[in-house]
């Protein structure tokens, strides 16, 4: 089975908002959502996905379900737990894709030899979680080439994805380049730059010339790359969905070329918390 393609992500959401939207997604089209266990969303999402698969009447399969180990739960032990949570919160039997949200340990100094050993016990126990049946696919996020190779030269079940930060500005195209070559799914999570793309203007200059808006062709090229996304609209859902992600007739072909009009920046989520990147992401 494969993993849909586009998610709905809802991190930011929380309450009875984050029921709501992620109902309207699912009614508008998605089959793909995408929450964590640190977005304190987990029970209002998995709310939402049991409503929508009885009043649609569809099996638990018409709905993919991603969730996320927090940073404080790596470990052993803690992971074990942090699965048997997650799954408690959404009120579902399995979950069909569970990721290490973070390849740092919470409370340890980022220079600590732990984050390495915390990583593979970690691992070990998404693992056993996926021979109980209770997970279908592990992944990680946010992980860099060192991180992976660490993984892969331990583990029993490779990694399914790596969710990471993607988009014209900010391309990490070794980071690509080694998942791809592995055959682990590259998902995109902020594909519009956390919005702060939506005004550049050569974007703006192609959205005009091609009749688009500047997201539908920034969700286009992440799709021309091979990646899969995580996107948190729900107004104009449909838009962005099916006419961003199929033909645009003879203008597709531009989208490409944001690869060399936009110069590589720092990742957004650094430039929003003013601070650099932590010794273990480097």
């Amino acid at each position: 089975e494969s993993i849909p393609p586009v998610a709905f992500g809802t991190f930011k959401l929380r309450g009875n908002d984050a029921y709501t939207c992620t109902l309207t997604a699912l009614k508008l089209g998605y089959s793909h959502v995408d929450t964590a266990s640190v977005y304190r969303n987990e029970a209002e999402v998995g709310r939402a996905v049991r409503d929508y698969l009885s009043e649609a009447q569809v099996p638990r399969s018409s709905v993919f379900v991603t969730s996320k180990l927090s940073p404080k739960s790596h470990g052993y032990e803690a992971a074990t737990q942090a699965v048997e949570d997650s799954l408690q919160q959404l009120g579902l039997e399995y979950i069909d894709l569970y990721l290490v949200h973070w390849p740092g340990k919470a409370k340890l100094k980022p220079d600590d030899v732990k984050h390495a050993q915390a990583r593979l016990d970690t691992w070990r126990a998404l693992e056993a979680a996926v021979t109980r049946g209770v997970v279908k696919r592990i992944g990680v996020s946010n992980y860099t080439i060192d991180h992976l190779t660490q993984l892969l030269a331990h583990c029993q079940i490779r990694p399914a994805v790596n969710q990471i930060e993607l988009h014209p500005r900010y391309q990490q195209l070794s980071l690509v380049q080694v998942c791809q070559t592995q055959q682990i799914q590259v998902q995109a999570y902020s594909p519009l730059g956390c919005g702060q793309l939506l005004e550049e203007e050569v974007l703006q200059d192609m959205a005009s010339k091609l009749g688009k808006t500047s997201a539908q062709i920034l969700l286009r090229w992440s799709r021309q790359q091979g990646y899969s996304l995580v996107v948190k609209s729900v107004s104009n859902v449909l838009v962005l969905m099916y006419q961003a992600l199929t033909k645009m007739g003879s203008g597709a072909n531009q989208c490409l070329f944001l690869r060399a009009m936009l110069t590589e920046s720092p990742p957004i989520w650094i430039l929003i918390l003013s601070f650099p990147p932590p010794i273990w992401l480097s």
